[in-house]
Formats: structure tokens, sequence, C-alpha cells
């Protein structure tokens, strides 16, 4: 069978060898029967109630993400290498005038053509991309790779895969054609806080290089753009999907990079386990004040263009005149409120933004914005706060830009600078914009269906502005000369809601969308010092809640699903600690007094061996009149097995607690075993000992056992201690 049709799409068999060579198990399986029994409607929710990566990674519409900002004329004749089960077709699809999709096995095909079988406008070839490129005759005017590069040596069999791989692709490209690239960092900021390399699963393979792989490659920047001049291609732009290519929710440009404070979504580990070495989101902002981010971007997105005339690259952003510089996508919602937001330019400084709906249901939502932005805006007339001009045309709003720092920007610079008051009265300056309100409180049916039923008491509470936008929150205002301006509306709403809901809403983002203003405000009551008793603070949590759940309905967003489907995180500091503990716990520090008393001066370390039992012969220095023993720096548990000199056993004082059984318990940090009578003529002591550490639930057992210390190995609480020593012992660290 040389060609198979299903529904619309084409599978074309000529150049497939018969057995697929690459394969993710069992779990393609299922993912077949999926496509074959669910309509694309149905992903999300298939994704939820499987609560899988594989599903949720080639099933997810966030995947379309990465491709579908890109501006096409719906014209263009597109060749996708490596589709494998389909998620980025679809998009393709939508936007060109064909698609010819490659990929190596039969499978992965078979699920892309079951999913995307309604268009009419995509063939499949299934093969090695070597053995059909030597047979395409037509030339495209688009080529991907997302995410398949990094694989060019699977395709390509020569001494410079990657070079002859894009050389290969080059040759298909059509005049002014381009060619897209998806592929992860090599250098990306993850790897260096604890993210495994993503192929490999192997912590820090890409930024050593690769020691341990030969079948994989991923570059950083200066890499990928050395292999484009070997290729001879002439022009390049690169593009930062943040958090990743792979599930983006942004698209940054060298025209549009990142603002400190923004990169707050970094754990993103969905399909293995990570360590945390550092704060990504600390990190990034120190990268993007020194002009780094570019070169530690988690993943690229680059458009490749051959001909010399295209330096510039504007045919890849340009729409309606301008260029696209950055996109934000807000489509982890209910379809009906997913939509995309575009910052575009003209070339010359002047920008632009634009909000487009970025699901078929959601022209409503983005219609609606306008209007909201003429009643806001009469609303607020007089209060000194004003909002950004906003016109609708096309089916999208497009907006005024505003130059200026956002309140919030304001704000950290006080905060971090050690001014609390100050932050207290900027707020405060802020709230009496929009606090003078003389609106009723009634429960309507739309308060109801948003927020849900609550029992808002006390006259404070009650009082509503005519129209409320919930989102005035200090990252949403901006001080331009004019004063302050509110840039983004669109969740505002024409029925009572408390004002004071919205001073609530304008702290809690701005707490918790940076960890070091969650650090400073930790022990602070910012939500007292603006008014907001505890009593209102427990209802509006519940408002926002209702809230965030009238804007997911049935969705469930990928950050819902992260508890359920990834291994975690393991953050490093406590493993330190703990390592530096267990240090602590095997060094032994010997005191000798020659009259004067124990100083450090006079002190030798003993690195203890494994296992808690320690051996040592301690030679005396000429004079030494007494000796102490630190068995460790901590609190523990010594068993004394030996403590002799010339073969006499030594008496000995400690500032631990003897038990029936002869051990010493010590819970104190310093514990010590001091010899005062010493041998003469003896230059030596040997001791051996037993070592526990007395932390934890362990401390606790032994110490709080009916308010006395007890301590017999026949005991429950011995045997308790016993099992939570070896429950400890089988830590991974």
């Amino acid at each position: 069978m040389q060609k198979e049709t299903i529904g619309a799409v084409t599978l074309d068999y000529r150049f497939y060898p018969g057995e697929d060579k690459y394969s993710d198990g069992g779990i393609e399986d299922e993912m077949l029967e999926l496509a074959k029994s669910h309509d694309e409607s149905e992903f999300d929710r298939m994704i939820a109630e499987k609560e899988s990566w594989p599903i949720l990674y080639h099933f997810s519409h966030v995947r379309r993400n990465i491709l579908d900002w890109l501006p096409m004329t719906g014209e263009e004749h597109v060749l996708e290498i490596g589709a494998g089960p389909g998620a980025i077709t679809g998009v393709l699809a939508e936007k060109a005038k064909d698609v010819t999709c490659i990929d190596l096995s039969r499978k992965r095909s078979l699920i892309n053509a079951y999913r995307n079988r309604r268009h009419g406008n995509i063939r499949i070839l299934v093969g090695n991309f070597q053995d059909i490129a030597e047979s395409l005759e037509e030339k495209f005017d688009l080529i991907t790779l997302i995410g398949v590069f990094e694989y060019a040596q699977f395709s390509i069999q020569s001494k410079q895969p990657f070079v002859d791989y894009l050389l290969a692709i080059k040759r298909l490209l059509a005049p002014g054609g381009r060619l897209v690239i998806a592929i992860e960092n090599r250098l990306g900021l993850k790897y260096w806080a604890g993210a495994t390399e993503d192929h490999t699963g192997v912590y820090f393979e890409g930024i050593e290089g690769y020691p341990t792989t030969d079948y994989v490659r991923t570059f950083s920047k200066p890499e990928l753009e050395e292999l484009f001049r070997q290729a001879g291609f002439a022009a390049w732009q690169f593009y930062y999907p943040y958090p990743d290519y792979k599930l983006p929710e942004r698209i940054y440009s060298d025209d549009y990079l990142p603002h400190k404070g923004e990169l707050n979504r970094n754990c993103q580990n969905l399909d293995r386990e990570r360590i945390q070495v550092f704060s990504e989101e600390r990190v990034y902002d120190s990268l993007i004040e020194s002009g780094l981010y570019p070169l530690y971007s988690n993943s690229f997105m680059a458009i490749v263009e051959a001909a010399e005339e295209s330096v510039t690259l504007q045919g890849a952003g340009q729409d309606c005149g301008w260029l696209l510089m950055y996109s934000k996508y807000s489509n982890e919602r209910a379809e009906e409120f997913r939509i995309r937001t575009d910052i575009l330019g003209d070339g010359s400084g002047k920008k632009i933004v634009r909000k487009s709906p970025a699901s078929s249901q959601a022209g409503e939502h983005v219609a609606s914005i306008y209007r909201k932005y003429e009643k806001l805006q009469e609303d607020l007339a007089g209060t000194g706060l004003s909002l950004n001009h906003c016109d609708f045309r096309d089916g999208n709003a497009w907006l005024e830009w505003l130059e200026g720092d956002t309140l919030e920007a304001e704000l950290d610079a006080l905060l971090f600078d050690g001014q609390m008051t100050a932050v207290v009265e900027k707020i405060r300056d802020y709230f009496q914009m929009f606090s003078n309100c003389s609106e009723e409180f009634r429960e309507t049916v739309e308060f109801v269906r948003v927020f849900g039923k609550q029992k808002l008491k006390g006259g404070n509470i009650r009082s509503c502005r005519r129209i409320s936008d919930i989102d005035m929150v200090f990252a949403n205002v901006i001080h331009t000369k004019r004063g302050y301006e509110l840039i983004d509306y669109e969740w505002t709403f024409e029925f009572p809601i408390p004002v004071k809901y919205l001073q609530y809403r304008c702290i809690y983002y701005y707490m918790f969308g940076n960890s070091r203003r969650e650090e400073l405000l930790r022990e602070y009551d910012l939500y007292g010092a603006v008014g907001i008793t505890e009593e209102e603070k427990t209802c509006f949590e519940d408002m926002e809640v209702h809230f965030q759940q009238y804007i997911l309905g049935s969705y469930q967003p990928i950050w819902k699903l992260y508890d359920v489907i990834s291994d975690g995180v393991i953050p490093v500091q406590p493993l330190i600690k703990e390592a530096s503990q267990r240090r602590r716990m095997q060094t032994v520090e010997v005191y000798f007094d020659d009259g004067s008393g124990f100083h450090a001066a006079n002190c030798r370390k003993y690195r203890a061996a494994g296992g808690g039992r320690t051996q040592l012969t301690i030679e005396l220095p000429k004079g030494t009149k007494a000796v102490r023993i630190d068995p460790c720096s901590g609190r523990c548990i010594v068993r004394l097995e030996k403590l002799r000199q010339a073969g006499d056993s030594l008496a000995c004082q400690t500032n631990g607690q003897r038990m029936p059984n002869g051990d010493y318990l010590f819970d104190t940090e310093d514990p010590q075993i001091v010899i005062r009578a010493l041998r003469r003529g003896g230059r030596e002591i040997q001791a051996v000992f037993y070592t526990e550490p007395l932390e934890g639930i362990t401390r606790e057992a032994v110490l709080s056992q009916d308010g006395r210390i007890r301590w017999m190995e026949q005991t429950k609480v011995w045997r308790m201690y016993r099992k939570v020593k070896r429950l400890l012992g089988k830590r991974e660290y």
C-alpha cells in the first residue's frame, strides 16, 4: 500500500522503510486510539482526564502558540519536517495554502492524520527526510523544524550532519522563503538551575557539552548562528519563547525583550523531576538588567532566510504595516476568553498593542474590550485615573502604547530600598483615586455567576463603583506625563463589586508576582495597612477563587496538572544544609587543656568513618592536663564503646544525660566529653564510639514520651527511633 486516505488527509508510504525506527512505546497506541475516537474540541477534557505528560504534550492547544503568532498570507506552500503526531500541523493548515508533512514514523503520521482529518490541504510523506528530499520537485515558502533540528544526524548521514541538513533544506526553499527552527538552548538558564537536559534526562548534560550522549545535540545562540553561516544563509532573526518553545506562553524578540519581574513561571518540568539550584526568577532579573537574556533563554525560535536583501527580516513579523515584536497568549482559559496580545512596531520606535481572539469563540470577548473602554473612561472621569486609547477594527482591539514606568516598578524601587512607609503611602494615594464611590452593593445574578454567593458585611465592604475594572493591579498602571493610566481593562464588569475587592487584588497580585516581594512582605500586614481586615480578606479570597474558576470554565490549565503529572522539584538549599549537617556530624573535634583551659588554638579535627562509628587514636601534646572530645556539632546520641589510656579505662564527664543503658543523650548543639583524670606517662588515648543524630521526629520520639526520657532497646520508642532512622537512611541526595 503506497497511499492511504484518512478523512481529507493523504498519507504517502513510498519512502517508508517498513518499520518505525523511532517510537515512544505503548503510549503511541493510546494516542492513536484517542485521535481516532475524539474530535479536536474534546482534547482539553481528554488531557484533564488522562493526567499524562505525553497526552498533554502532544494534544495541548498551547503547543500551537509557537507558530500561531507567525504572520502568513494564506498563500504559502509549507513543508513541516518531523511533523510527528501533528501538534503543529493543524495551525499550519489553517494559516497556509497547503502543508506537506514529513515524518519517519507511520504510527505518528497516523495520529497526525486522524487528529487533522478535517483539513483538505495536508499530505503526509512517511519516511526519512534525506530520502524524501531528493525526490521533492516543488519549492516551499515556509519550512519548519519544530523540535527536530537536534536530531539531524538521524536524517543526514555525513560528517557534518547539521550543516548538511540545513543545506538540504535550503535547496527546497522558494525565492524569499523562510526556514523556522524551534529548539532548546543548550545554555538555557533552566539547565544551570537544575532542570535535566530535555532529551537525555541527565543533569547538566547539555551545558557540559554532552559528555555521555552522541545521538542528540542542542546549541547556544552563537553556535546556531555559526551553523547558519556555514550553510550559506544570509539573514536570521531570533525569537525567545517563554517558558520554552514546547508550551510557550510568550514570544519575545530582540526588539522587545522581557522586563524585570516578568519571568516567574519557571517550574515547567512536567516530564520528570528536577532540582532547584537557585531562583531562576531572580537570576533572570539579573540577566535582563545586564542585557544577557538572549544568551540564556530556555529555547530559541529562529527565522532564517537565504536572500541577502532580507537582512532585516521584516517579512518575519509584518502585519498591517507593523512589525510584530512580542506576543503573549492568554489561552489557558475557557475558549470564549482566549486572547492573544501583540506588541507591534513601525520600525521607527512607534508601537501599538493589539488584542486578538485566540479561539473561534473569543471574538465577542475581544469586541467587548472597546465597549468597556468607553464606559470605564466615562466612569473614571475626574478621579485622576485615565485609560490608554482603544479602537476596535478588523475583529481586533487596538490600544495605545504608553511610555513610562508601571506603578509596580515604582513600588519595587521603594520596597527594595527599605522605604515601607513610602510604599504604603503610594498605595493609599492610588487607592484614593478610585475608592470614593456611592454605589451600594447588591447581589445580582451576574455577581453570583462570576464571584459566587458571598456574605458581604459592613459599610466599607459594600461600597462599589458603578462599573468596575477588577484588574487595576499595579502592573497595569503606567505613570505617564498625563498621570496614572490603566492599560488593561479586559475584566471590567457593569454590576456592583466592592471597591475593597479591587484593592485586595492589587495587593495580592503584587505580593504573589515576585518572590523577592513575598520575602520582604512576609512579616508585614500590607492588607491591614490599607484597611483590609482578616474577615474581608477571607471573603475576597473566596471571590477570587470563584472568579478564576469563571475564567477557566471546565478547562483544566497546565499549571493545575503540574502536581499530578510532574515528579516535582527538589530544592538544593535544604539538601546542602542537610549534607553540611551530616558532615558536621562526622567531624570530631578534640581540645587539649595545658592548664589554660580549652581553646580553639589547641584543637585537632578528625573525620569520622561512615556508619556512625568513630575510632580514634589521640596523641596528647606534652603538658596536656585534660582532654575534651566533641563527638559532633549537633544534637546526638553517643554510645561509648572504648575510652582507654595505657590500657586503663578513663572516666569522663559530659554535658549530656546518661541513659539507663549507658548511652549519652546530648540535647545540645555542642556536645562535650571531658576527660580530666589522665594517666601519667600515657601519650595516647584510644576512643571508640557510635554517634547518631538527634533531630526532627526522632528527637520528639526520644524526648517527649510521657514527659520522661526512656532509652531501652526493647521499648516502643526505641523501635520507632530505629524505624525512622532506616527511613531517613533511604533518602537520596
